[in-house]
């Protein structure tokens, strides 16, 4: 059988030892991958980091199929994470945002700091919270210390 989801390591942490954030998005139906792009390497910025530091791109997996994010995460040369409902839920206690928005939608505080959090393992730390373009938003999230 297939192992469950946590007897494995938290996704995209492996890439190399220098690569430890995820970049946790949430977007809107018109967001495009430049919006995306543009919008993690303005909280790389913010943060002190580069693109060498990020390992993966982690969205909320949806039903229909959505080309921005894998776009953008080609882009950025790392690899798309989509997270279920359930692990994001799981991590909706250590969202430092809370977008009513987000609530009303998802029934999540923030999708970008659940889906950053979600990927980066159980003892992953938010680095940057929350930012928002026009369509969509960004927070960064270090990968837990038990990935090679």
């Amino acid at each position: 059988g297939v192992p469950a989801r946590h007897d494995r390591q938290p996704m995209g942490c492996g890439k190399a030892m220098t690569a430890t954030l995820i970049a946790g998005i949430g977007y809107r139906a018109a967001t495009t991958a430049a919006e995306i792009v543009a919008l993690v390497d303005d909280a790389l910025r913010r943060s002190g980091h580069g693109r060498d530091d990020l390992t993966g791109l982690a969205v909320r997996q949806h039903g229909a199929s959505h080309d921005a994010p894998a776009e953008a995460a080609r882009g950025l040369g790392i690899a798309l994470r989509p997270m279920t409902g359930d692990e994001l839920a799981a991590c909706a206690g250590r969202c430092k945002t809370e977008s009513d928005a987000s609530q009303r939608h998802t029934g999540l505080p923030s999708v970008a700091e659940a889906a950053a959090l979600a990927a980066a393992g159980d003892a992953g730390d938010l680095v940057l919270p929350r930012i928002k373009s026009a369509n969509a938003t960004c927070a960064l999230a270090k990968c837990d210390g038990n990935t090679p």
